[in-house]
């Protein structure tokens, strides 16, 4: 694997940086505004990473952190954290705030906890992030930064090591952990005529590197099955463990599923979803997904002579 280096955005990252963001379904509407300064994580001339950081005097406000999909499970994120929140104490911030919909525990383990909007001072609370570009069902969070950049806590223990996510392709041998995994998860229909070990086995196996599973230690949080007919991609179960869910796994699986699809030429992917599932619906619309009202779909079990 290619060494990381880190280092300052230049003027010719921003669209890079923008496009990244659009992909991941994040804002970047006003990336480039001169108060911004971001900092890049680069393997090769690829763009891995990146976080921005917004100065408001002694605040601040962390923006846009993400890490590319086929990154995700190796720190990245955490490492890019440490380093703007550095930049921030050597910049004077005592208090850094952000704005989050997926990744609340992600910024827990960094040491950010939850602020009511009104506790964020007037300037922060005033920005584009804030005021038009977040939803208003971002958690809005902050830390106090001592000036080293450390928590401002005195004589904390310090935190132990978070488990290592990964996102990785699915296995036959993850099967029937992902069985268990669907079962526990609300919104997901099981058949058993095609929802077993072995009509998945035989699916992984007609469609290499394009199912994932996600990781959390030794635990099996997250699964996706993708497929192709070679002309469309199709995406089945995709869950996330209820203990891991708000932490951007669900968004790594769809994304590293739609990656590998884009690497097969296929540009087009359906999926289908209970209507009365609307937090399901919300998540996919977030990525970019729309709903069709143009269709309907049919189906039918060849071992019977009536629809499915």
């Amino acid at each position: 694997m290619e060494q990381l280096r880190f280092a300052p955005a230049a003027a010719g990252d921003l669209g890079e940086i923008r496009r990244v963001l659009a992909a991941l379904g994040l804002p970047s509407d006003d990336v480039g505004a001169p108060h911004q300064s971001f900092t890049t994580a680069r393997a090769g001339e690829a763009l891995v990473g990146f976080v921005g950081l917004e100065l408001y005097g002694t605040n601040a406000l962390l923006r846009s952190l993400a890490v590319v999909p086929s990154r995700h499970g190796e720190g990245l994120g955490g490492e890019l954290a440490r380093r703007v929140l550095a930049e921030a104490s050597a910049k004077g911030v005592r208090e850094v705030y952000l704005l989050t919909t997926t990744a609340e525990g992600f910024f827990e383990r960094a040491g950010f906890a939850r602020v009511a909007r009104e506790h964020v001072p007037g300037p922060v609370r005033e920005s584009p992030e804030f005021k038009t570009l977040c939803p208003a069902s971002a958690v809005c969070m902050m830390k106090r930064l001592a000036a080293d950049g450390a928590a401002a806590s005195e004589g904390a223990a310090p935190a132990p090591r978070p488990p290592r996510v990964r996102v990785r392709e699915f296995a036959p041998d993850d099967v029937d952990r992902a069985l268990a995994l669907w079962r526990s998860c609300e919104g997901i229909v099981l058949r058993d005529a095609d929802d077993r070990r072995e009509p998945i086995t035989r699916y992984l196996d007609r469609n290499p590197g394009l199912s994932f599973v996600c990781e959390v230690g030794a635990e099996l949080a997250g699964a996706v099955l993708c497929g192709t007919d070679g002309r469309r991609g199709f995406l089945h179960h995709l869950a996330v463990a209820p203990a891991h869910r708000h932490r951007g796994l669900g968004r790594a699986l769809a994304l590293a599923a739609a990656e590998a699809l884009a690497r097969e030429g296929v540009d087009k992917c359906h999926l289908m979803v209970l209507p009365s599932n609307a937090a399901a619906r919300a998540f996919w619309r977030r990525l970019g997904w729309e709903e069709r009202t143009d269709v309907l779909l049919m189906s039918r079990l060849a071992s019977r002579s009536h629809a499915a």
